[in-house]
């Protein structure tokens, strides 16, 4: 079973964010060249780290097999 594409969208998020905050990639527009997304794309994933801490936990603990319909 797959987690849920949201937890994949989050933890890529985080790995981003990382990034970012390391220097390994000075400006999002970098990031988006480096993975092959949009800048857009790269923004709005990022977006969701402001979500509030007790909604990613809720979606990173989320187990395999969840369907979208239900987070």
């Amino acid at each position: 079973m797959r987690p849920a594409h949201v937890v994949g969208l989050v933890r890529q998020a985080v790995e981003f964010q990382r990034l970012l905050d390391t220097r390994e990639v000075r400006f999002r527009a970098d990031l988006a060249r480096r993975t092959g997304l949009s800048a857009m794309r790269v923004t709005q994933m990022l977006a969701l780290l402001d979500l509030a801490p007790s909604i990613l936990s809720y979606v990173l603990s989320l187990p395999p097999g969840v369907p979208a319909r239900l987070v």
